[in-house]
């Protein structure tokens, strides 16, 4: 006799109805992720079917339909751990009804009901809160996706009354009074205690301080290694002022489309982000807090002359889709992986945000002293703190701003025309001595580190301004038509867009980039939150648990895998890249090979960004700081990587083998740089199961 047979059949049913309701309860929690008639469709039936088979087979004891139900268990468990939960978590959210992603709520409530049904017809006393338990792991994975909605309150405080009802049953005696022992009367305490605790923080809502996101550290998208840098596309757009790049319509007026945001400077020119987030249908709320949201604008892009993976957009997108493949948080660019080419279209909304009084000057909350948007070149110290003048900006920004365009207009030239150098130092500092003179693109470079030599946050914006806009009818968007300008960070408004007027372009017969239009009422652009490549593969699915309780196979399964999967891992990617393609495919392979090892150690030789754009010279340049074998190593592998990338002919075989047994070396002499502990981690890293996407 199994101890399920020791108790009344209608205590365990009611066990496995009140497992029903938390599982389906958790598996609502998913409402920040899609759409509620998505998740009442198919998660109600994920947990009544698995509730309904295991209690039937306890019952009548019927083995086939209890074995049925826990290999629909294993497979789900398998597609969680492979890549669907690891995949929605690093999405912008809502995620859109793929069948791949509405697995992750399918499977957790499968499992979820599944496990507690088991525990309420095993045990031999009843089941209590035990049979809730299975529901907390799907209470964790949404509590990481994404802050509560409005919406939340309701399976919350569902599972809350589960909860103090089993409590309260828990203590109930056969022949007895419910609060008849001291048991009894301490249940209802807890049970309100724990109805506080799960349905109190959606409806309090998140505390002030910043929000810990893990998605964070999850793999990212990077830009492809063959973009042109927005501002080289800026001088090839002058040079063909005719050429239609777009065809747009919207149901709101608009003046300005973003293209892409330049925040990092680096002393020789301003980059896009590198870091982007997968694109679910969504796009998070900026962090720190933009200016109050405004009216939502609907777009309908045509592509037409356009090249390149970024995505022009109103303002800060907060719905999008196809072909928007990723979207960097913090500024809203929105990056394509797909070949975009004419004809192709797409649809987005966004959010003008509104501005809230006088824009004011402040501390940048959320932004430590190092963040992008405030570094400043050392060589430029002096010129930019002249020219913003003493101390910080405290007050007014418009008064503040309007000096600084003042200071900087006053004496210099505006040489739009000719091709821009993207606002490097050297350019900077010509433009800055006095009666100096630069291009449309050095003057909003110039205000942009003016105002962060004066505690303001900044970065330059490429985009457009048609010069024929009619809301509700489609309207081409011309070469001609770009435009670069200024935003800032300010404390009540979020980032704001401020265009700069600077001195009348000097004569010229060639098209070249005119000064913007008087400016509209300052816009608003939202701000800040990171940012992942295509999902890693996770482990295969584990074997029969055998014996095994689920839950415990669970996380014993995943745990003895890891080290053999990320131990292989790096064994069969160099494999497939020394073995597969032709000879340049495998003498990029050892390079490749050795960019993986040197981002394991980014702090002592580069940074992730700049190995995701690194060449065969910035690696041998690299490598020559490590002296000896290295940089004779490291010059004979980048004389084959050069040889695959810009040759017209194929590197011989005796060139990739050489290549590779340099790699070889590289790899052991980086190593051995390391301690054992240091290199065990190495080994047993997650980096391993991927390598990087160069």
């Amino acid at each position: 006799m199994t101890p399920s047979e020791d108790r009344p059949r209608g205590p365990m049913l009611l066990d496995t109805a009140a497992v029903v309701v938390a599982a389906s309860a958790a598996g609502l929690t998913f409402d920040r992720a899609f759409a509620p008639a998505t998740l009442a469709a198919v998660v109600l039936p994920s947990a009544l079917v698995p509730a309904i088979g295991i209690a039937a087979a306890a019952w009548r004891a019927g083995l086939a339909v209890r074995i049925a139900v826990h290999l629909c268990s294993l497979a789900l468990l398998f597609v969680l751990l492979n890549d669907a939960a690891l995949a929605l978590m690093a999405m912008t959210l809502p995620a859109p009804p793929d069948p791949a992603l509405v697995a992750v709520p399918v499977g957790c409530t499968w499992l979820a009901s599944a496990a507690g049904t088991e525990l309420a017809w095993a045990r031999a006393r009843g089941g209590g809160l035990v049979v809730l338990l299975p529901a907390a792991p799907v209470l964790v994975y949404t509590t990481l996706l994404a802050p509560p909605t409005r919406l939340s309150p309701v399976p919350y405080g569902v599972l809350a009354a589960c909860a103090a009802i089993q409590l309260v049953r828990s203590t109930v005696r056969p022949g007895g009074r419910v609060f008849g022992s001291a048991a009894g009367r301490a249940a209802v305490p807890l049970a309100a205690a724990a109805a506080v605790a799960f349905a109190a923080p959606p409806i309090v809502g998140t505390s002030a301080r910043e929000r810990v996101d893990p998605r964070d550290h999850l793999p990212q998208w990077g830009l492809p290694q063959s973009t042109v840098h927005p501002v080289d596309q800026v001088d090839g757009w002058l040079a063909d002022p005719g050429r239609i790049l777009f065809r747009a319509r919207t149901d709101r007026p608009v003046r300005y489309w973003r293209l892409v945001a330049l925040e990092d400077f680096d002393g020789t020119r301003w980059s896009p982000p590198v870091r982007y987030t997968r694109a679910g249908l969504g796009v998070p709320s900026p962090s720190p807090p933009a200016a109050r949201a405004g009216e939502t604008v609907s777009q309908v892009v045509t592509v037409q002359g356009l090249t390149g993976p970024f995505l022009p957009t109103v303002d800060r997108p907060v719905r999008i889709g196809a072909p928007v493949s990723a979207v960097d948080t913090r500024s809203g660019v929105l990056l394509t992986g797909a070949s975009v080419g004419p004809g192709v279209t797409y649809r987005l909304t966004s959010a003008s945000a509104s501005p809230s009084g006088t824009a004011k000057c402040g501390d940048p909350v959320g932004m430590s002293s190092d963040d992008p948007a405030l570094a400043v070149p050392p060589d430029l110290t002096g010129p930019l703190g002249q020219l913003a003048g003493t101390g910080r900006c405290t007050g007014s920004f418009d008064a503040f701003a309007g000096e600084l365009s003042r200071r900087l207009g006053d004496g210099r030239h505006n040489v739009s025309g000719g091709p821009s150098s993207g606002g490097s130092v050297g350019a900077l500092a010509e433009l800055l001595r006095a009666g100096g003179s630069g291009t449309v693109v050095e003057f909003a470079a110039a205000f942009a580190l003016g105002a962060r030599a004066a505690g303001v946050p900044s970065r330059l914006v490429i985009g457009f301004e048609p010069a024929s806009a009619v809301a509700g009818e489609e309207y081409p968007v011309h070469a001609r038509d770009v435009r670069v300008w200024v935003d800032v960070w300010l404390p009540d408004q979020g980032w704001t867009a401020y265009h700069l007027i600077p001195p009348p372009p000097e004569p010229r017969t060639e098209p070249g980039l005119s000064p913007p239009r008087p400016p509209p009422p300052t816009q608003i652009v939202a701000a800040p939150r990171t940012a992942p490549t295509p999902i890693p593969t996770r482990t295969r699915p584990p074997p029969e648990p055998g014996r095994f309780p689920l839950w415990a196979f669970a996380i014993a399964a995943p745990v003895a895998l890891y080290p053999m999967v990320v131990l292989a891992a790096p064994v069969l990617r160099r494999r497939r890249r020394r073995r597969g393609g032709d000879h340049r495919d495998r003498g990029l392979g050892a390079w490749h090979e050795v960019l993986d090892e040197l981002a394991y150690r980014p702090a002592r030789h580069a940074t992730p960004a700049q190995l995701r754009t690194a060449t065969p010279a910035t690696t041998r340049r690299l490598l020559a700081r490590g002296g000896g074998e290295l940089e004779a190593a490291g010059a004979v592998l980048a004389r084959t990587a050069e040889i695959c990338l810009y040759a017209t002919r194929l590197p011989s075989a005796d060139d990739v083998e050489r290549a590779w047994r340099a790699a070889y070396l590289i790899r052991r002499g980086l190593r051995r740089q390391s301690g054992p502990s240091a290199r065990m981690r190495r080994h047993l890293s997650p980096t391993n199961l991927r390598g990087g996407r160069w």
